[in-house]
């Protein structure tokens, strides 16, 4: 298992900043919610609205950080201080993620993607026993987990049926790669390192999972997957074409005082309620 590594663009036509931790995290562990409201009727009887889902990741590394480390984390938590976005993937030998080329149902157990669309960060691949976590579009934002049977080219034949019949708009990724995580508000001015007396140092934060990124690889009139972003790598930085993830998903563009190249490509927006 390759080290856990961040990504993320300064500005929106730089080149990728990629940031590979000293060692294995202590922990990673996933919280969810969903705003909802639930009234009931004079019998008792209820009914549920229910508006989008959410989903933050915890993130661990104790004591174990590099000097150089803590220098481009500090980087990083002030571009997400500012709104920017950032990738991570546990194991980047395993940074995947697919978009459906076709109609996800109940019961399927092939999902026929339209390949990679992170492989400029790191070309990763599954294999037999992989975890994956398919997800849907808010504001239903339906989620499952799956292990992986076998895999022939961008054809991925799961272990079990899919449970959530989920339309065109599926997202499929390995369980511990996140490619778009924000900053809460609430974790602005938490720092998300510690020290002991700048000897040892100690990763801890908290980030929200981006839900937009599930359809942004989806083209809002055909429903068509999309084979590629267009994103930079890191020695391939403002090519026509290449985005930054903050470019991609229309978030801030901290630093960048020209705005930055934003995409013409149109998506479909999904409209949810209050987080």
């Amino acid at each position: 298992m390759a080290n856990p590594a961040f990504y993320w663009y300064p500005d929106a036509s730089g080149s990728l900043e990629t940031v590979t931790l000293a060692k294995s995290l202590s922990d990673l562990h996933e919280s969810t919610g969903r705003a909802r409201v639930t009234s009931y009727a004079g019998d008792g009887s209820a009914r549920t609205a229910t508006w989008n889902g959410t989903r933050s990741v915890r993130i661990v590394l104790e004591r174990g950080l590099s000097a150089a480390n803590v220098r481009n984390l500090l980087a990083m938590e002030n571009h997400m201080q500012r709104g920017g976005l950032v990738g991570f993937a546990r194991d980047p030998a395993k940074l995947y993620c697919a978009y459906a080329g076709g109609r996800v149902l109940r019961g399927d157990t092939i999902f026929y993607g339209a390949g990679n669309l992170f492989a400029t960060w790191n070309a990763g691949t599954l294999a037999s026993g992989d975890e994956v976590v398919m997800e849907s579009a808010n504001p239903s934002w339906r989620s499952e987990a799956n292990t992986i049977s076998s895999v022939s080219g961008t054809q991925i034949t799961l272990a079990a049926g899919i449970i959530y019949p989920a339309g065109v708009e599926v997202m499929l990724r390995h369980r511990d790669f996140y490619p778009a995580l924000r900053m809460a508000d609430d974790q602005v001015g938490r720092p998300m390192l510690t020290t002991e007396h700048r000897i040892a140092w100690t990763l801890d934060v908290t980030l929200d999972v981006c839900p937009e990124i599930i359809t942004a690889g989806v083209d809002g009139v055909y429903g068509d997957a999309l084979v590629s972003f267009g994103l930079a790598s890191t020695t391939s930085p403002s090519r026509s074409g290449a985005l930054s993830l903050d470019a991609l998903l229309g978030a801030t563009s901290p630093g960048d005082a020209a705005g930055g190249t934003v995409s013409t490509r149109t998506y479909k927006i999904v409209h949810g309620g209050p987080r």
